[in-house]
């Protein structure tokens, strides 16, 4: 599969892919990919949502990027679906909901970096009286 809308309907819907024949994906392989998908997403953005709204961006940042995780992730989870059964015109939902997460996820991690080691230590300039000898 690859990264164009086209290839990526091939996939879900069948088709030829490159010199490949490739057959329609039954349910039953959606909801396995589904399956495993959910649990990971879901772990993954409510370490990194908590993570994050610790920090001190603005409530409006907190909630777009937890919103843009949190939309993107659902968007992976029911992408396949609905190119599957809707139609091929969703595999570019699909490629965008892949990138969704990358950006959503990054920026989550790199919030809370950001504030642990630039941020925190600029504010407790003084010594840390819980490391005393």
């Amino acid at each position: 599969m690859g990264v164009r809308p086209a290839a990526i309907a091939a996939h879900y819907l069948g088709g030829e892919i490159g010199e490949e024949m490739a057959f329609p994906k039954p349910a039953g392989a959606l909801m396995e990919v589904a399956y495993f998908h959910a649990f990971n997403l879901a772990v993954v953005f409510l370490i990194l949502a908590h993570l994050f709204a610790a920090t001190g961006f603005s409530p409006r940042a907190k909630c777009a990027w937890v919103g843009l995780a949190l939309a993107s992730s659902a968007t992976d989870l029911v992408g396949p679906w609905l190119v599957r059964y809707a139609g091929g015109g969703f595999a570019a939902l699909l490629l965008a909901a892949w990138a969704g997460p990358w950006a959503s996820y990054g920026a989550l991690i790199v919030g809370a970096l950001w504030e642990m080691w630039v941020v925190r230590p600029a504010r407790s300039a003084g010594p840390n009286p819980g490391c005393r000898r």
